[in-house]
């Protein structure tokens, strides 16, 4: 159902059959409108979902393409490094300036 691939320590990805069985969960309040995040839940668009804990998630990432999508609350100290470290080696090419803007937002 999940590994932990590329994502770190503290994020779990779900593998894509598992995508469906988790649409429904409360994480994904507030991002209903965004079709890149109901394309990747339907398997309609490839992309990455990483949850914080799989038995009681509470914070959500979800990859479509070079977007990126948070939902649910803040996590533990644990989910909220592996996601900043996570995003640091998305960024293409890595860029040292990214250090002070990712830190900035929610991550810190």
């Amino acid at each position: 159902m999940c590994d932990n691939d590329n994502a770190g320590q503290g994020m779990i990805r779900l593998e894509p059959a598992a995508f469906k069985s988790v649409a429904a969960l409360p994480l994904w309040a507030g991002l209903e409108g965004h079709l890149a995040v109901a394309s990747v839940l339907s398997g309609t668009v490839p992309g990455s979902v990483y949850f914080d804990d799989s038995g009681a998630p509470r914070s959500v990432l979800v990859q479509a393409g070079d977007r990126f999508h948070l939902g649910g609350s803040p996590a533990g100290d644990a989910w909220r490094r592996s996601l900043r470290s996570f995003l640091l080696r998305q960024a293409n090419p890595p860029r040292p300036e990214m250090e002070g803007c990712i830190s900035d937002f929610w991550i810190t």
